[in-house]
C-alpha cells in the first residue's frame, strides 16, 4: 500500500515519515518513524501501519486512527482525548501516562501493553501522570495480559471487554459499565469499583483483595475461585430493588465524576422498610422523611448523608462510617450503631483542598430511645434536644459532644 504525502491529511514532513516507515516495516528500506511531540490533533490516520513508530508526547486528540496498527509503538504520554481508535491495534505498545479520556477504543486490541502511570515533566517540574480511560468507550476491546496498574477508568463503558489475566492493581473503575466483561484471572487488588455495573461479568480466579465494591451487585457475576479477602462488598444474597440499584449506580457516577455525570440518589419520603444497604456508598444521598425501619447500613459510608425526619427504628448502622451526616428529627428507636465511627467531616473548597473547617454529625431532636452505641467512636456530635435517656453507650468513646446527658460527655 502506498502512502503518498499528498494523499494524507497530515503535515508534509510527517506524511513523508509515514511513507518511509511503511517501507521500514516491509523491510524495503525506509526508516523508523521518529516523531516525538507531533501535533496531530484532529488529523486522520485511519488504517495506517505504524508498527514500532515513535510518537511519544504527541497530541492526537480528536484524531481518527480507526483500524490503525500501533503494535509495539512508543506512545508514551500521548494525548488521545476524544480520539477515534475503533478496532485499532495497540498491543505491546508503551502507553504509559497516555490520555484516552472520552476516546472510542471499541473493538481495539491492546494485548500485553504497558498502561501504567508515567513520570513526565511539566513546566520544569516532574509529576506522575496516571493513564486515563475516564469516560472512554472500550467495549469489546481486548486488554489481555496488559498492565493497567493505577489507571483511571472512571465511568468507562466496557461492555464485553476482555481483561483476562490483566494487571489492574489500584485501578479506578468507579461508575464503569462492565456488563459481560471478562476479568478472569485479573489482579484487581485494591481497585475502586464503587458503583460499577458488573452484570454477567466473569471474575473467576480474579484477585479482588481489599477492593472497594460498594454499590456493586455481584449476584450475576462468576466468582469461582475469586479472592475477595478484605474487600468491601455487598451481601451477595441481599440484592436491592432494580430502581434502587440503578439509582445507586447513577449516584456512584455522580461521586466519581464530581457531579459531571450521574445524579444524586434522592430517596426522600420513599418506603424502604427492611432494605439492606450494607456496604453501600451513600455519601451525600438524601433519605429525608423516608421509611427505613429495619433497614441495614452495616459497614456503609455515610458522608454528608441526609436522613432528616426519617423513620429509622431498628435500623442497623453497625460499623458504618458516618461523617457529617444529618439525623435531625429522625426516629432511631432501637437502632444499632455498634462499632460505628461517627465523626465530623472535613470541609473542602472548590478545588478539593481542606479548609480546616468541619461539619459535625447531627442527632438534634432525634428519638434515640433504646439505640445501641456500644463500642462506637462519637466525636463532636450534636445531640441537642434528642431523646436518648435509654440509649446504650457502653464502651463508646465520646469526645466533645453537645446536648448529651451523660457523665461521660
Amino acid at each position: 500500500m502506498s502512502f503518498e504525502p499528498r494523499n494524507l491529511d497530515l503535515p508534509r514532513e510527517i506524511a513523508q515519515q509515514v511513507r518511509d516507515h511503511q517501507l521500514f516495516t516491509e523491510k524495503r528500506g525506509g526508516r523508523r518513524m521518529m516523531c516525538k511531540n507531533a501535533r496531530l490533533s484532529g488529523k486522520t490516520l485511519d488504517g495506517l501501519c505504524l508498527i514500532s513508530a515513535v510518537l511519544s508526547s504527541s497530541d492526537l486528540s480528536r484524531a481518527s486512527a480507526q483500524s490503525t496498527n500501533f503494535f509495539g509503538a512508543d506512545l508514551f504520554a500521548v494525548d488521545f482525548t476524544w480520539a477515534n481508535l475503533r478496532k485499532a491495534t495497540l498491543s505491546q505498545a508503551d502507553l504509559r501516562g497516555a490520555n484516552f479520556c472520552m476516546a472510542d477504543l471499541s473493538g481495539a486490541v491492546i494485548r500485553n501493553a504497558d498502561l501504567r502511570s508515567a513520570e513526565v515533566e511539566e513546566w520544569g517540574t516532574a509529576i506522575t501522570r496516571l493513564l486515563s480511560l475516564s469516560g472512554a468507550n472500550i467495549s469489546d476491546a481486548d486488554f489481555t495480559g496488559s498492565d493497567l496498574e493505577g489507571a483511571d477508568a472512571t465511568d468507562a463503558t466496557a461492555l464485553g471487554t476482555v481483561f483476562a489475566d490483566t494487571g489492574m492493581r489500584a485501578v479506578n473503575l468507579a461508575g464503569a459499565n462492565l456488563t459481560g466483561a471478562d476479568l478472569s484471572g485479573s489482579n484487581l487488588s485494591g481497585a475502586n469499583l464503587t458503583g460499577a455495573n458488573l452484570d454477567g461479568a466473569d471474575l473467576s480466579n480474579a484477585k479482588l483483595a481489599d477492593a472497594n465494591l460498594r454499590n456493586v451487585d455481584l449476584s450475576t457475576c462468576n466468582l469461582d475461585g475469586a479472592d475477595l479477602s478484605g474487600a468491601v462488598t455487598r451481601d451477595l444474597d441481599a440484592s436491592l430493588p432494580a430502581d434502587i440499584e440503578s439509582a445507586l449506580r447513577e449516584h456512584s457516577q455522580w461521586i466519581a465524576s464530581g457531579g459531571a455525570v450521574g445524579a444524586v440518589a434522592n430517596f426522600a419520603d420513599r418506603k424502604l422498610r427492611g432494605l439492606d444497604f450494607s456496604g453501600c456508598d451513600v455519601r451525600a444521598a438524601i433519605f429525608d422523611g423516608a421509611d427505613l425501619s429495619g433497614a441495614t447500613f452495616v459497614k456503609s459510608e455515610l458522608l454528608f448523608t441526609s436522613l432528616k425526619n426519617a423513620n429509622l427504628s431498628s435500623a442497623d448502622f453497625s460499623f458504618a462510617t458516618i461523617s457529617g451526616g444529618n439525623f435531625t428529627g429522625a426516629n432511631l428507636t432501637g437502632a444499632s450503631f455498634v462499632g460505628a465511627r461517627i465523626v465530623p467531616a472535613d470541609l473542602a473548597d472548590a478545588k478539593g483542598r481542606r479548609t480546616g473547617r468541619k461539619f459535625r454529625v447531627r442527632f438534634d431532636k432525634a428519638n434515640l430511645q433504646g439505640a445501641n452505641f456500644t463500642g462506637a467512636r462519637i466525636e463532636a456530635v450534636d445531640f441537642t434536644g434528642s431523646a436518648h435517656r435509654d440509649a446504650l453507650l457502653g464502651n463508646a468513646r465520646l469526645t466533645g459532644c453537645e446536648g448529651l446527658d451523660t457523665d461521660e460527655d
